[in-house]
């Protein structure tokens, strides 16, 4: 039986810190050390947060709620939002399993325990997905085709 675990990423996890960072790099050719440096970041701020989802004690995939997020240097108008999903990411052999869908809902309740009334997203592979769990497309940017997307809670 699997036991599955949401595990809030804190700074001194540096093992689980660099297996995020590596999985960054290979997806989207973040720098680790950059990503390490982001993580560590968000993990210490009490406002932002950034899950692995465990399987088994093994993690599986990651994502988190952040005050700030790249797409804002493509398209500065949306430097204002706050709260952005991000970096929402589950290793290839357990894609498709509902496991991005899982971590969603769960910083989407972290987020209404937090009273925070928006969240925001950007993707360029994943608007199904999110569509399926009542975000709304909000503009549409012309670079890679992402969309950016809310939620209101």
């Amino acid at each position: 039986m699997k036991k599955i675990k949401c595990h809030n990423l804190n700074a001194e996890n540096n093992v689980l810190i660099e297996t995020v960072a590596k999985w960054y790099h290979q997806e989207w050719h973040i720098p680790v050390e950059k990503a390490i440096d982001l993580l560590k970041e968000i993990a210490a701020d009490p406002n932002q947060y950034h899950l692995v989802l465990m399987i088994n004690d093994k993690p599986i995939a990651t994502a988190g709620l952040h005050d700030k997020v790249g797409i804002t240097s493509i398209d500065p108008s949306l430097k204002s939002f706050k709260n952005w999903l991000a970096l929402v990411y589950t290793v290839p052999e357990h894609r498709k399993k509902g496991y991005a869908a899982l971590l969603c809902t769960h910083i989407e309740k972290i987020a209404k325990e937090r009273d925070i009334e928006n969240l925001y997203l950007f993707t360029h592979t994943a608007e199904s997905l999110y569509i399926s769990l009542n975000w709304k497309p909000m503009k549409r940017l012309k670079h890679k085709d992402i969309v950016v997307m809310k939620k209101e809670m």
